[in-house]
């Protein structure tokens, strides 16, 4: 028969847990207050699961194909406001018709005479600057056009020439009261322009008191650039001046 010896103590009761090891009791010991160390911390915050959206991550080439899209969307939109700064940018240029002095005045008494009507050929009274081309063509610059019609630019620029070469008072100038005595001049232009040689051409026919004159004037331009062209245009109008003022 054996002796059983019994303890004064009573057994705990089990918690269904094992003991920790040695190891991970020193672990746990060398901590202040007995908590766990940052290792173990961390482990703890990285196998704790996130909680699930339900949705997968873009993989990157559709995340490429999405930012490729905006970037295709962006350049439709931005594309009216850039032809806006572009067509800014290409900006027109304007030329004007310049007075040019006369060599002397020429001494003509009698009735001042005014410029009631300048007519121009179909399709160059017109702003833009019109150039001859070779077979009947025309080359019409919409960015290069005059300070205004062609039709009243000449008129405007042909009277005060005249003015220039006529005693004071001969000439009724564009805004200027209307005497009633007065001589009407009406200029009809056959033929204007510049090209295909460089020169400017001024073909037309001018009345006065019923008397009709013919005048053929031709200026040669350096080059049919439009800068030159309103050059020789200003000369033309100036030799017109001339020979109206000597036929009255």
């Amino acid at each position: 028969m054996r002796d059983t010896k019994v303890s004064g103590k009573s057994p705990r009761p089990s918690s269904g847990l094992r003991p920790p090891s040695p190891c991970a009791a020193g672990r746990r010991a060398t901590q202040p207050g007995g908590g766990p160390s940052p290792r173990l911390r961390g482990d703890a915050h990285r196998e704790s699961p996130r909680p699930s959206s339900g949705l997968r991550p873009p993989s990157p080439r559709a995340a490429g194909r999405r930012a490729t899209f905006r970037l295709l969307l962006l350049a439709l939109l931005l594309l009216p406001s850039c032809g806006g700064l572009l067509s800014r940018k290409q900006t027109n240029r304007f030329f004007s018709l310049d007075r040019v002095p006369p060599a002397s005045v020429t001494n003509k008494t009698g009735a001042p005479v005014a410029i009631d009507v300048v007519e121009l050929p179909p399709g160059f009274d017109r702003r833009d600057i019109v150039v001859r081309k070779p077979d009947n063509q025309l080359e019409v610059r919409e960015r290069e056009q005059w300070s205004a019609s062609l039709e009243p630019l000449i008129l405007h620029t042909l009277a005060f020439d005249l003015a220039a070469r006529l005693p004071e008072g001969m000439v009724v100038l564009p805004g200027q009261p209307i005497p009633a005595a007065k001589r009407s001049i009406s200029v009809m232009i056959e033929s204007i322009g510049a090209g295909p040689e460089n020169a400017v051409v001024l073909d037309t026919h001018w009345t006065l008191d019923g008397a009709s004159h013919h005048e053929r004037i031709a200026i040669d331009v350096a080059s049919l650039d439009s800068a030159s062209i309103a050059t020789g245009m200003s000369q033309a109008v100036a030799a017109l001046a001339d020979r109206i003022a000597a036929g009255l």
